[in-house]
């Protein structure tokens, strides 16, 4: 969470296993092995503004809450669930569910 606030690709790479597989929903959109991953996060993570991450669990898992401040705005709002799936002491899936409609379903606030 740290990494991806910080925008630090680097950092959350590092904490992938080799076959490690990324999901967005639901978009259909998937890239198996860190080696697909690690451009979409050098690329992407600072690309639509400020990070806030709050820590939740979904289906049992550890999964974070993605609230987005995008460049300009000054309020971070409700962006997406991320379910993570840990193997071994590292991130093995990382399931992005883009709907910012179920953060109340969670008991969270659409602005953090």
């Amino acid at each position: 969470m740290d990494a991806h606030e910080q925008a630090n690709p680097r950092a959350v790479i590092a904490v992938l296993r080799e076959d490690a597989r990324l999901t967005i929903l639901p978009a259909g959109l998937c890239w198996d092995g860190r080696d697909e991953i690690t451009p979409d996060y050098e690329e992407g993570l600072g690309l639509l503004g400020d990070w806030r991450c709050v820590p939740v669990r979904a289906n049992r898992h550890p999964a974070v809450a993605h609230y987005l401040r995008r460049w300009g705005e000054s309020q971070y709002r409700a962006f997406s669930l991320v379910v993570l799936g840990i193997q071994e002491g590292a991130i093995s899936e990382i399931t992005t569910i883009a709907e910012p409609g179920l953060f109340a379903a969670f008991g969270l606030a659409d602005t953090a």
